[in-house]
């Protein structure tokens, strides 16, 4: 049996990991949606995976149909950086209102959201707006909202990252900074689309637990 699954956000730097991992497995029908459809190299690279070009803000009928007989929505959507409080909505949470309140229709379709563990104090209008998502989707979705909690998702395609976990890694072998290090756990790319998979397979995984902090 396919188990179907939306992906929003299937084009950025952790979608990509996550259609590496379930695009080639037969276990997985795959529906990515975004404002764009896809880039040529990624339809090209990931064959197997349906590209929809929707403005989720927009309950157009191509992407509600689709989304009538799915099983999983997976949202990738947000960005780490934005100038302010109001920035963060915008771009996290108002694209999804119109798709929770189709979910919300659909009783089969669970939604599994990509929140975040922890955040330094910088960002701590990303932290908080991803714990206000969450809340939107408990009180719309109730259990069929399912939530992850990765901290630095890491990959050599984006050095920015990738340079940090090496440092952060390497810090938490150290005498002094070791102990404040270990709140911070980094994470492959590949391994976190691994915990996607459980969790999308009905199995259980340690992202499902979360930490209030802000560091």
């Amino acid at each position: 049996m396919t188990i179907k699954i939306v992906l929003l956000g299937g084009s950025g730097f952790v979608g990509q990991g996550i259609l590496e991992q379930l695009a080639k497995d037969p276990q997985f029908g795959i529906t990515s949606i975004s404002r764009s459809g896809g880039s040529l190299q990624l339809k090209e690279k990931f064959p197997q995976v349906k590209w929809l070009r929707a403005d989720l803000q927009k309950q157009t009928p191509k992407w509600v149909e689709i989304l009538a007989d799915q099983d999983w929505v997976v949202d990738l959507l947000g960005v780490l950086l934005a100038k302010n409080q109001q920035a963060y909505q915008q771009l996290t949470i108002k694209p999804i209102l119109p798709l929770v309140a189709a979910i919300k229709e659909n009783r089969s379709v669970k939604m599994l959201f990509v929140s975040a563990q922890t955040a330094p104090r910088v960002l701590k209008n990303y932290l908080v707006t991803k714990r206000e998502t969450e809340k939107i989707l408990t009180e719309q979705l109730k259990t069929r909202a399912v939530f992850l909690y990765p901290s630095l998702i890491y990959h050599p395609q984006r050095q920015s990252t990738w340079i940090l976990a090496q440092l952060l890694l390497f810090g938490q072998h150290l005498p002094l900074l070791g102990h404040y290090l270990a709140k911070w756990q980094p994470l492959s790319r590949q391994q976190f689309a691994l915990e996607v998979k459980h969790v999308l397979l009905g199995g259980k995984s340690r992202l499902l637990q979360k930490s209030v902090t802000i560091y």
